[in-house]
């Protein structure tokens, strides 16, 4: 429960932060800052993911 209220405030730090760059920088750049964040944030997930199921014998497809 507490990672997802850290996510959520994480998240309402970024659209705070990604307005007040809108104002300034226009919508690319905020566009691109979140596509980096959003990449950032799913890569996390895998891993943290993948540390989860690193017990279990059966490697996932992904995986070399």
């Amino acid at each position: 429960m507490q990672r997802h209220n850290r996510i959520f405030l994480a998240s309402g730090l970024v659209v705070i932060v990604g307005l007040t760059v809108n104002q300034y920088f226009g919508i690319w750049t905020v566009l691109a800052v979140l596509a980096v964040y959003g990449a950032g944030v799913f890569v996390w997930v895998r891993n943290v993911k993948r540390k989860d199921r690193n017990h279990d014998a059966a490697p996932s497809h992904g995986d070399p």
